[in-house]
């Protein structure tokens, strides 16, 4: 019990209230020891410090796992690298502060909340340019409640361009009374007896023949089917007339001055109504569209360098430290790469929107 081992020098009766002791104090350790019987006393009081150094850094520093520079797989920066980054690092903190007083002030105007994180600020970047691209238009109309719902505002163009067209190409064909006269007997009439041998022996027929004739502007065409086309024609164009007309107060509303009847801008409209249907209104207050319409052309100015502003802090974030960080190749086998991004992911973060960052 008290011959000394002949490595470590330690007797089986030392080691016996070693073991009481740990018991004691911490319980069964969830670790093994790589071969600690080869071990020297010169070799534990290493490893004893070392041990030590690690509790001591781990108070100070925090879990190595949280440590914003995990996974970065290189060496200490010598004195140039450490300049290089201190001057990335204050390029940055220099583009990220133009960029966090463009997002203030979008997100003022938009009475959205502050990003905390580059995909937050690119969504809310998103925002501030589909508003710079906001077409032309009565500006109060565009806050009627009538907006609340895209699709019948779109609906609401898609007849009117609709009816519009078929007025244009049916107005070169037919008097201005045809639009209110009522066709459906002389269709009806036409499609029984046309094909018919002795249609003419018809004052039915004649009489429908002659009703279709004094409504057009052109020659009554020969064939049968040529008259059904203009009456079935003009049919679907009252039916548009008649649909469109029941929108003329919804229409005035959503448009206000544009609004012009079926002699309206379509296209002008049309491209309001489809600029407003892809719109990211996600997060976007109640009184997104009073926002949208009080915006300034100094406003939209502002968005593009936000843009600027972005990119440019994108860049650096991407290229500038990292290139500080990856100068040094990591051991073999080491994804350089994937370690550096993973690894300072918390760093990334703390700098992503400004945060003071200090290196010493």
């Amino acid at each position: 019990m008290h011959t000394p081992h002949e490595t470590s020098g330690l007797t089986p009766f030392k080691l016996l209230g070693n073991l009481i002791r740990a018991r004691d104090s911490s319980g069964k350790p969830d670790y093994s020891l790589d071969a600690p019987e080869t071990w020297t006393p010169l070799d534990f009081e290493t490893r004893r410090e070392l041990v030590q150094e690690l509790a001591e850094r781990i108070a100070s520093d925090g879990p190595p796992h949280q440590h914003p520079w995990r996974g970065v797989g290189r060496d200490a920066l010598d004195p140039s690298e450490m300049q290089s980054l201190r001057d990335a690092i204050d390029a940055l903190a220099a583009s990220l502060m133009n960029l966090v007083v463009c997002a203030e002030r979008a997100c003022t105007l938009f009475g959205l909340s502050l990003p905390e994180s580059f995909g937050e600020m690119a969504r809310l970047l998103k925002v501030a340019e589909a508003a710079a691209a906001m077409p032309e238009c009565d500006r109060r109309a565009f806050c009627s409640p009538a907006w609340a719902r895209a699709e019948d505002v779109a609906e609401i163009v898609e007849k009117g361009e609709r009816f519009s067209k078929l007025r244009h190409a049916f107005d070169s064909a037919f008097v201005e009374s045809a639009w209110a006269a009522s066709l459906d007997e002389c269709r009806a009439t036409l499609a029984a007896k046309s094909r018919s041998w002795f249609r003419w022996l018809s004052s039915r027929y004649r009489e429908q023949v002659s009703l279709l004739k004094s409504y057009l502007k052109v020659p009554l065409p020969k064939s049968a089917e040529q008259r059904l086309l203009l009456v079935d024609g003009l049919i679907a164009a009252q039916l548009a007339r008649r649909s469109f007309e029941e929108l003329q107060e919804a229409g005035l509303a959503a448009f206000g001055a544009d609004w012009r009847k079926d002699k309206s801008d379509w296209a002008r409209l049309g491209s309001l109504t489809s600029w407003w249907s892809a719109f990211p209104k996600e997060g976007l207050p109640e009184d997104g569209r009073d926002r949208l319409a009080r915006l300034t052309a100094e406003d939209r100015r502002s968005f593009a360098l936000f843009r600027e502003n972005f990119e440019a802090a994108k860049s650096i974030r991407m290229t500038a430290c990292w290139s500080v960080l990856l100068s040094k190749p990591l051991p073999a086998g080491g994804n350089r790469l994937n370690a550096s991004r993973d690894g300072s992911r918390s760093w990334t973060a703390s700098v992503s929107l400004g945060k003071t960052v200090s290196v010493r």
